[in-house]
C-alpha cells in the first residue's frame, strides 16, 4: 500500500462543482458552438437587414444562448441531487501500487490506473476521470502532501494535472495539452 488515502462526502455545492468541471473539461467544442451561435444571432439582429421584431428575436435569442452555456451541467446536478435525495455516502479512497480502492456503505470498487482517462485539479479538489461523464473528486491535501500525491498520481497514471480553465481563456495550446493528456479507450 502507497500509504494514500482520503475521504469525501458529496453535498450539494460539490456535486454542482463537480458537472460544471465535467462539463468545461469535456464539452468544449459543444460551450464555444454555443457562444458563436449566439455571437452570430446578435450580429444578424445588429447587422443584418431584419425589421424590428426579428431583429430583437434574434438579438434576445443570441444573447440568452451567451449566457445560458453553464445551464446543462446545472440542470445535471439538480437531477443527481433529485435522485440521491441530497444524501450521499461517505466515500473512502485507498491508493495502492496499481490501482484505486473505492469504498463506501454500498460496497467496494477497484479502478485501476489504466482506467483514469484524466486528471484534473482546481483550487480545492481533484478529479479523477474515468469517463467523460464520470470522475472522482478528492479534497486537496495541505502544502506537501498534496503535491506529493499529485506526482504519485501522475507517475501511476502516465497522466499530467491539468487545470480547469476558464472556457474564454482556452487556446489551441492548451486543447492539444488536454488531447495529449486524456486516454482514450
Amino acid at each position: 500500500m502507497s500509504g494514500f488515502s482520503r475521504e469525501f462526502c458529496h453535498n450539494e455545492e460539490s456535486v454542482r462543482r463537480l458537472s460544471q468541471v465535467q462539463y468545461i473539461s469535456f464539452q468544449k467544442r459543444y460551450i464555444l458552438l454555443q457562444l458563436l451561435m449566439g455571437a452570430g444571432f446578435i450580429s444578424a439582429a445588429v447587422f443584418g437587414m431584419l425589421d424590428r421584431t426579428a431583429g430583437g428575436m434574434c438579438c434576445l435569442f443570441g444573447c440568452w444562448l451567451l449566457i445560458s452555456w453553464r445551464q446543462i451541467p446545472n440542470f445535471r446536478a439538480r437531477k443527481l441531487l433529485k435522485s440521491s435525495g441530497g444524501s450521499f455516502p461517505a466515500t473512502t479512497f485507498r491508493f495502492g501500487e496499481k490501482e484505486v480502492t473505492v469504498a463506501n456503505e454500498q460496497g467496494e470498487t477497484v479502478v485501476a490506473y489504466e482506467q483514469i482517462i484524466r486528471l484534473v485539479t482546481d483550487n480545492a479538489y481533484d478529479y479523477l476521470f474515468v469517463s467523460t461523464c464520470g470522475a472522482y473528486m478528492l479534497p486537496w491535501e495541505e502544502g506537501k502532501k498534496e503535491e506529493t500525491f499529485q506526482n504519485f498520481l501522475s507517475q501511476k497514471t502516465g497522466l499530467a494535472w491539468l487545470p480547469v480553465k476558464n472556457v474564454f481563456m482556452i487556446s489551441v495550446k492548451q486543447l492539444m495539452w488536454e488531447w495529449k493528456n486524456t486516454r482514450r479507450n
